[in-house]
């Protein structure tokens, strides 16, 4: 932080500068030895290779990494070092925010990337524009019924959970990097709709900060956290049925807090599994 609180000034300075926020897990005061510094940057209006630039010649910072705007994701991204420190920077602009918070407060959006950057700003420290990002965590706190809903149907979807269905043939196979992909697969369905269920936004799609994540979430199957990561270091066998114990309660839990909501079809298709045939001799 004291080296982030170093740099923020030659952002700052800019007048075409708005916010800047110490994101990542500095910003989540999780850091560790292997962590970097990110700082997220929002701009009134786009910044040129200069704008860019001149903060890392005044922090004496060497660049690894510059990347033109991606149309994609709405950013310019740089990397580079102070000090041995690596320190990326992800810049937006303040229009771009102004309109993900709406797509997703108001609209009910479940875009990704425009989860991750309003999940950003919440858990973030903010080194210049608190006012502004105070701004946007109030509009943030509108988690709506609308999106909580939206995320639980798309999570719990049955063409999602379809790939259950050859789990007890993949195990009797010793097929397990199949077995473990889906695993991963329906892990990130079941923390999706528990995000939404709870009014969490989602942070990275591959869900980082697990820990955290769900020791946030209030409304989940018991112990989640630990039981999604057993699941993995259970036998195979045994790890199938711990993860269809957690997608049983995750429907179930759906369908208590979101009356109305029709999970059925799910359901009944996580309880289908691949037939066992029979040859005349009796041998599987």
């Amino acid at each position: 932080m004291e080296l982030a609180r170093r740099i923020a000034p030659g952002y700052s300075d800019n007048p075409k500068v708005s916010v800047v926020v110490v994101a990542g897990s500095v910003g989540r005061s999780t850091a560790d030895r292997f962590s970097d510094i990110e700082i997220d940057v929002y701009w009134h209006e786009p910044p040129t290779d200069e704008d860019r630039k001149r903060p890392i010649e005044r922090a004496n910072g060497e660049i690894k990494i510059f990347w033109p705007y991606s149309e994609d994701e709405e950013e310019w991204g740089e990397e580079y070092t102070v000090e041995g420190v690596s320190i990326g920077i992800s810049s937006f602009l303040v229009s771009t925010m102004d309109r993900f918070l709406a797509d997703v407060v108001d609209g009910g959006d479940t875009a990704v990337l425009k989860q991750m950057r309003i999940a950003a700003v919440q858990h973030s420290i903010p080194l210049y524009g608190s006012e502004q990002v105070a701004r946007w965590r109030e509009k943030a706190a509108g988690y709506s019924d609308k999106l909580a809903r939206a995320m639980v149907a798309q999570q719990l979807d049955p063409d999602e959970l379809g790939i259950w269905y050859p789990r007890h043939m993949l195990v009797a196979r010793d097929d397990l990097l199949m077995l473990y992909d889906i695993f991963c697969q329906l892990e990130r369905c079941i923390l999706g709709a528990l995000l939404g269920l709870n009014h969490i936004y989602l942070a990275d799609p591959r869900f980082k900060w697990l820990n955290e994540t769900a020791a946030a979430m209030k409304i989940a199957p018991a112990d989640v956290g630990h039981r999604l990561k057993q699941v993995f270091l259970l036998s195979p066998e045994a790890g199938v049925a711990e993860l269809h114990s957690l997608l049983e309660e995750t429907i179930r839990l759906a369908e208590t807090h979101l009356p109305g909501i029709d999970l059925t079809t799910s359901r009944e298709l996580i309880r289908r599994q691949r037939p066992v045939l029979e040859n005349r001799l009796g041998v599987k």
